[in-house]
């Protein structure tokens, strides 16, 4: 390890755009899916003095107490947001849950949750929100919030139209509001209520059965009145408290037998979060082994990126994202600028790699070509560049 470290000092600057703390076996490329969650309480929401006594000879004003306070229905726009820049306002930042529709994220940050070797997760997106103008504050928050659950989503969007989708929610006490930005639909749309609204349909339930175990109580009166108005109505009455018993008897049944299924399920629930922490567990052992080989591989063969002869002029080859040794790297853009001057068909040169990856570094290589593509998908340590020349993009791995 004292070798390791020497060599990296004697190194200097590190290598452009290397991933350095963590490796992401899965990377999303395309829509952006975010769910952000603030749950208020009474100070939160306090507006300023100022805001209050505005006009203090109305004595209405100053009695009304539903006036010292930010309404969340009144949130429909980021500008609603502002009063989070005040500064006794910023610590409402950290309060603001962050839950991602994306299922790769999803298990990266329960990954972080649970293990002290924390994953910086690069998310590069074809259109990243912008905040601009009167919602230009909001950058600030916007950053504080991704890096705290220690996400860097890439703002350099690859493509000027707004592919994402993000959903603000809001709760205090009984009331739950929210609103969505970018383009709807996918994983992404808005959810109204959530898991609050059907707890609060199921209590609605259990209400519901309780005035029907009343109701029952009423009708089982009712019988009792019945009975002294004759032996015959007695014994009808009690016919029908017998029958009442039984549906009754039924209905505990019914109900034990429902607590049983439930109980059942919250063993399946457990049983699946344990695989699923132990999956998670088994990804971060992976990065961590990967990260050890990384750092063996430094003193690899060094590449300096350089000019290469394009239609006449230097062109420089532009490194958006890779995780490949110094060999694969050079390589990967030789063959790039040799099929443009080749090829025109996108196809054609996708071929024209691939059997040259797999020929001088094994197969199976994957290649795509194109001007605006999104992906999702895994990759093998160290088998994954994501490069730009002029106006065509380059993605190769291997899976």
């Amino acid at each position: 390890m004292k070798d390791k470290k020497q060599q990296k000092k004697q190194q200097g600057k590190p290598a452009k755009q290397k991933i350095k703390d963590a490796i992401p076996l899965a990377l999303s490329f395309g829509k952006v899916d975010l769910i952000y969650r603030i749950e208020f309480t009474e100070k939160d929401l306090e507006k300023p003095q100022g805001e209050n006594q505005n006009n203090q000879n109305n004595q209405e004003n100053k009695e009304n107490k539903e006036d010292k306070y930010y309404d969340i229905e009144n949130f429909n726009s980021i500008k609603d947001l502002q009063f989070l820049k005040e500064e006794n306002k910023k610590y409402i930042w950290d309060k603001i849950q962050l839950i991602p529709c994306n299922s790769t994220l999803e298990q990266l940050l329960i990954a972080n949750k649970i293990s002290k070797k924390k994953m910086h997760v690069d998310y590069i997106g074809f259109g990243a929100p912008k905040f601009e103008g009167d919602e230009e504050f909001f950058n600030e928050i916007f950053i504080h919030v991704n890096e705290k659950n220690y996400i860097d989503i890439n703002t350099k969007a690859l493509s000027d139209s707004a592919s994402y989708s993000i959903t603000f929610e809001f709760i205090f006490k009984d009331k739950i509001h929210s609103f969505s930005l970018g383009s709807s639909g996918g994983d992404g749309e808005k959810k109204e209520g959530g898991g609050q609204g059907e707890k609060k349909e199921g209590e609605g339930e259990k209400k519901e059965g309780e005035g029907e175990q009343k109701e029952g109580e009423g009708e089982k009166k009712e019988g009792e009145g019945e009975k002294k108005e004759g032996e015959g109505e007695k014994k009808e009455g009690e016919g029908e408290k017998k029958e009442g018993e039984g549906e009754k008897k039924e209905g505990e049944e019914n109900k034990k037998e429902g607590e049983e299924e439930n109980k059942e399920g919250e063993e399946e629930n457990k049983e699946g979060e344990g695989e699923k922490k132990e999956e998670v567990l088994n990804m971060e052992e992976e990065i961590i082994n990967a990260d050890e080989e990384n750092l063996e591989n430094d003193n690899e063969d060094k590449f300096e990126d350089k000019l290469y002869e394009y239609n006449g002029k230097q062109v420089r080859p532009n490194l958006l994202k890779f995780d490949v040794t110094n060999k694969i790297k050079k390589r990967a853009f030789e063959l790039g600028f040799e099929s443009l001057k080749k090829y025109t068909s996108e196809k054609e040169m996708s071929d024209y790699i691939k059997e040259r990856l797999d020929n001088e570094f094994q197969p199976e290589w994957q290649c795509v070509i194109g001007k605006d593509f999104s992906v999702a998908f895994s990759f093998e340590v160290e088998n994954f560049i994501f490069f730009q020349i002029e106006d065509c993009y380059f993605l190769f791995y291997k899976l």
